[in-house]
C-alpha cells in the first residue's frame, strides 16, 4: 500500500476551540451545505445535554462543549460522505475518525482537490482532512463481501473479514498463526492471492464465534406505554427481543418496527407484542418480512394494533455507571439516517443492557450486505435494538462475539435494512 497523503481543508469558516454555548439546551452552530442545496432541516443541531454528547465527553474525558463540537464534526462528515459517494463513486475511499487527532478523515484514490472543495462547504471543514488512499470503498466492500461469502459457504469457523477504512484495508480476523486451522489458512491464502495488498490481519481468540443474541425472558424487560418506541421489550412467542426504529413503507402508509430477523420464533404466526409501563401486554402486529440469518439479520413487524401511536423515538436509559454514562430521555427523536464508518462513536438501547455506547471497529463484516462490528457488548435480549447518535439512526443490533472476556457486538446498517425491506425510517 502506498503511503497516504492528506489535504487539510482550511477555509474561512472556523470552529471555535472553546465554544461559548455551554448551557443545557443551547445548540452547537449548525453545519451548512451552502450551494449543495440541503434544506435547513438537514443541518446538524447539537445540544450539550444530548445523552450521546455526554457519553462522548466521558469517552474522551473532555468537557461536554468540546465533545459537542467534535461529535457534530463526526456527524457532518457522514453527510459529506453521501456527497462524495454520489459524485465520486469509484474513487471515494471511505471515512473514519482519528482519535489521535480528533479529526474526520475522508479517503480518495484520486479527485482529491475536487473532494476538498465539497468538504470546504461544511462549517466543520477545519476539522476534516481529505486523505489519498490506494483502494476505493467500492473495492474494499466488494472484496470483504466476497471473502465473507467464501467463509459462509465453506462453513469455516473462527474467522471473519471486514473493512477498516482507517487502514484502507480488508482486515481478516483469525487466530494467531500457530493456532490457525488448515481451513482458516486456506481462506487467508486465497484472499491474499485474490486481493494482495488490500488484505491485512488481526488476531482473534482461537474459539471465537459470532452468534445471535438469542431472545430471552425474565424480569429485566423494560417497557413503555404508547407511543411505541425503539429500545423497549418486544416479544414474540416465548422470547423477548428489543424494538428498533419505527419505519414506513415506501409504497403505502403502513408503519412497521424494524428489528432483528431472528427475533421471530421459527415460523410461528403469533403477533409480536410489547407492554404498557404497568406491565399490561398489548399486541403490536404480525411479522411482515425479513431474514433471520447473519449478517443480513433484519425484519419488519407491521404495527396493526390501534393502541400504539407511532413516532420514531427511542428510549435512552440513564447509565450512570457505564463507561460512557448517558442521561435518561424517554422520547429521544430520530431526524435522519446515515452509514457507519470506522471510529464512529455510537450508542444503543436494549432491554437487557439498557443504554450503552462504544465505537465502530469495522464495517462490511461477513457476506451479503455486511455488518458493523463495535466495541460495546450487547447481551441476549438486546437483539433488534436501535443504534444511534445525535438523533440519527445507524443500525439494528443482532449479534455478539464473546470469548474469555473479549466481547464485540454487531449491527446491521440501517440503510441496508431499509433498502432490503423497502421501508424508510420515520423521521421526527
Amino acid at each position: 500500500m502506498r503511503a497516504k497523503r492528506w489535504i487539510p481543508v482550511l477555509m474561512a469558516v472556523t470552529v471555535a476551540a472553546t465554544p461559548t454555548w455551554s448551557s443545557a439546551g443551547e445548540t452547537a452552530p449548525p453545519s451548512s451545505w451552502g450551494e449543495n442545496g440541503s434544506s435547513p432541516g438537514d443541518m446538524v443541531q447539537v445540544t450539550v445535554d444530548d445523552p450521546t454528547v455526554t457519553a462522548f465527553a466521558a469517552f474522551l474525558e473532555v468537557p461536554a462543549e468540546e465533545a459537542a463540537v467534535l461529535l457534530a464534526t463526526q456527524q457532518d462528515a457522514g453527510r459529506i460522505e453521501d456527497q462524495l459517494v454520489a459524485e465520486f463513486p469509484t474513487s471515494y475511499g471511505g471515512r473514519w475518525w482519528s482519535y489521535e487527532e480528533n479529526r474526520a478523515k475522508l479517503g480518495m484514490t484520486k479527485d482529491l482537490e475536487d473532494a476538498a472543495a465539497i468538504v470546504a462547504r461544511s462549517n466543520y471543514a477545519e476539522a476534516m482532512d481529505i486523505v489519498e488512499v490506494e483502494y476505493s470503498l467500492v473495492e474494499l466492500e466488494a472484496a470483504s463481501r466476497r471473502i465473507g461469502e467464501v467463509i459462509a459457504d465453506e462453513g469455516v469457523d473462527g474467522i471473519q473479514a471486514g473493512v477498516m477504512t482507517n487502514l484502507n484495508s480488508v482486515v481478516i480476523g483469525l487466530p494467531a498463526s500457530e493456532q490457525r486451522t488448515a481451513r482458516q489458512r486456506a481462506v487467508l491464502e486465497r484472499a491474499i492471492d485474490d486481493y494482495g495488498g488490500m488484505i491485512s490481519t488481526e488476531t482473534l481468540p482461537p474459539d471465537w464465534r459470532v452468534v445471535p443474541t438469542a431472545c430471552g425472558i425474565g424480569s429485566n424487560e423494560d417497557y413503555c406505554s404508547a407511543p411505541l418506541r425503539g429500545g423497549v421489550g418486544f416479544n414474540h412467542a416465548a422470547g423477548t427481543c428489543t424494538s428498533g426504529f419505527i419505519a414506513q413503507s415506501r409504497t403505502d402508509t403502513k408503519r412497521y418496527v424494524i428489528t432483528a430477523g431472528h427475533c421471530r420464533i421459527g415460523t410461528d404466526p403469533s403477533p409480536f407484542e410489547s407492554r404498557k409501563n404497568d406491565g399490561t401486554i398489548v399486541n403490536v402486529g404480525p411479522w411482515h418480512n425479513g431474514n433471520p440469518y447473519a449478517p443480513d439479520d433484519w425484519a419488519i413487524v407491521q404495527i396493526t394494533w390501534s393502541y400504539w401511536a407511532t413516532d420514531n423515538i427511542v428510549f435512552v436509559r440513564a447509565s450512570p455507571n457505564a463507561p460512557y454514562p448517558t442521561t435518561r430521555d424517554e422520547a429521544y427523536t430520530i431526524t435522519a439516517d446515515s452509514n457507519s464508518a470506522a471510529g464512529d462513536f455510537v450508542c444503543y438501547s436494549g432491554r437487557t443492557t439498557n443504554t450503552a455506547c462504544g465505537t465502530v471497529e469495522a464495517t462490511g463484516v461477513g457476506a451479503g450486505y455486511g455488518a458493523v462490528r463495535t466495541s460495546y457488548c450487547v447481551q441476549p435480549g438486546d437483539s433488534g435494538g436501535p443504534v444511534y447518535r445525535l438523533h440519527t439512526a445507524y443500525g439494528i443490533n443482532y449479534a455478539r462475539g464473546n470469548v474469555n472476556g473479549i466481547c464485540k457486538s454487531f449491527y446491521v446498517e440501517i440503510r441496508d435494512a431499509e433498502n432490503a425491506l423497502n421501508v424508510n425510517v420515520l423521521l421526527s
